[in-house]
């Protein structure tokens, strides 16, 4: 083989396996809270609810304060709703510490005196006909004290307990998501950080995806390779 050959059959191969920009890649919608609520807000009237610039993970964080009027949920802002079909199959997120407390733990789907409540964790995805809620902390729990823990789910059917076809519509058109930050009886201090969706695709399983120019390139190099190759016999 030619020095020729060898350095366009290089050229072809590099072009292929390195990464570009028309390369795959994830979507993410993330509120880090470095600048304020970013549409954030809590379902609990008489909380103090605000954004703190420092000791978040990293950075800026929301800092929530019940009041014990209600159950205090976050709701997000628009970014975060909509057609979320592209986010099937990846996660969402957010981190959590309890950055204060003075009550006893309640579990709330499980039931307790007074009724049933959504405890710390639950995170529920709305639509106009369609619902379906986790719970990241079942068994009464909330995020640990005093330091940040990351809490995630899937993305799909089986873990929110749904058909594949009712998340599927469910996920096309989501109009309320909202996050569970209470789970204790009396005073709580939650603080709240990186709240994400990501979708999956090939850079999140590492499986780079050529891209239909790449792949016609590299057949067009290997045309002018197998001529130049004739013609040299």
């Amino acid at each position: 083989m030619s020095k020729w050959t060898k350095r366009v059959l290089l050229g072809l191969v590099m072009s292929v396996l390195l990464p570009s920009s028309s390369m795959a890649s994830s979507i993410t919608i993330v509120s880090t809270f470095t600048s304020g609520l970013e549409g954030w807000t809590t379902t609990d009237p008489g909380a103090v609810f605000t954004q703190v610039a420092a000791g978040g993970n990293p950075g800026g964080y929301l800092s929530h304060d019940n009041s014990e009027q209600a159950i205090a949920q976050l709701v997000a802002p628009a970014a975060f709703l909509g057609n979320l079909s592209a986010f099937i199959g990846g996660t969402f997120s957010f981190d959590g510490n309890l950055l204060g407390a003075g009550g006893s733990f309640f579990d709330g789907p499980n039931g307790i005196p007074g009724g049933v409540f959504l405890d710390y964790g639950i995170i529920q995805l709305i639509g106009p006909t369609l619902s379906a809620q986790v719970d990241l902390l079942p068994g009464g729990a909330t995020a640990p004290a005093g330091a940040w823990q990351t809490y995630s789910i899937g993305l799909n059917a089986a873990a929110w307990g749904l058909t594949p076809a009712d998340f599927n519509t469910l996920m096309q058109n989501v109009t309320s998501l909202r996050i569970t930050v209470e789970g204790l009886w009396g005073a709580e201090f939650q603080g709240i950080d990186n709240i994400s969706l990501v979708s999956a695709d090939a850079s999140t399983t590492g499986v780079p995806v050529p891209e239909p120019a790449s792949l016609l390139l590299v057949g067009l190099g290997l045309t002018v390779v197998a001529i130049r190759a004739r013609r040299a016999l």
